[in-house]
């Protein structure tokens, strides 16, 4: 009898974990998407992405990540994928819906072997935000942002074809952050090394002794690191 007891009650524990889990999950989710009706809404979902040419996504399928929220609270294992057209990641459910995650809940985004922030930046005197995918960290973070454009189709005119819709990738764009300040968009050499001013000159002279352009990839990642190393 006091076997019998004894089992029940662990199983009683076991079940009430359990539920107690699938509760703090449904919960958690919360946080992290949505409703229903903002699965329709907002500009990047009023097309019908598979009729247009080209992709507004960074990757096309849902891909297994993690997401961290702004109180620290990791979930791993999520489908996620990153709609650059209209700036939002998505979240898939078992149903197979998709959801928006809840920008103001979101820490970081881990997609792959991609990290996504969320993020404050200055561009033009104008302020913003958007999601960036940081590929550098230290003093100084430096953050790329994608951009894909929706061309509207274009009627046929004199010696000149109809044109249909399509999604086309925009040339992207560098940022630097500091800490919690906002983002500032890298828009020429001389306003890198304004914006490295504590090692302006340093800055200046390995970027011309290396011929290092801001427009590429490598050569910016290589000023970042310079600058947050000295090597």
């Amino acid at each position: 009898m006091k076997k019998t007891s004894v089992l029940f009650l662990i199983w009683g524990f076991c079940v009430a974990t359990v539920f107690s889990q699938e509760q703090s999950i449904s919960k958690l989710m919360e946080n992290f998407h949505l409703s229903a009706s903002r699965e329709k809404g907002g500009m990047g979902n009023q097309l019908d992405y598979s009729n247009i040419p080209g992709t507004p996504f960074f990757n096309d399928n849902f891909k297994k990540g993690e997401v961290t929220t702004t109180s620290n609270t990791v979930v791993s294992n999520v489908p996620l994928r990153y709609n650059v057209y209209a700036d939002e990641i998505e979240f898939e459910e078992e149903s197979k819906k998709t959801f928006y995650l809840d920008k103001s809940t979101v820490k970081s985004v881990k997609i792959g072997d991609s990290e996504f922030i969320y993020k404050a930046y200055s561009m033009n005197n104008k302020l913003g935000r958007s999601y960036f995918e940081v590929l550098l960290q230290g003093k100084a973070t430096l953050l790329k942002q994608y951009r894909v454009q929706f061309e509207e189709a274009k009627p046929a005119k004199a010696y000149e074809d109809p044109t249909p819709a399509q999604f086309k990738s925009a040339t992207p764009e560098f940022y630097i952050a500091f800490g919690d300040a906002e983002a500032d968009r890298i828009s020429s050499s001389k306003q890198l090394t304004e914006i490295l001013s504590d090692k302006k000159t340093e800055v200046a002279e390995y970027m011309k002794k290396n011929k290092l352009k801001i427009g590429n990839q490598e050569d910016i990642i290589r000023i970042i690191q310079f600058y947050n190393t000295g090597k």
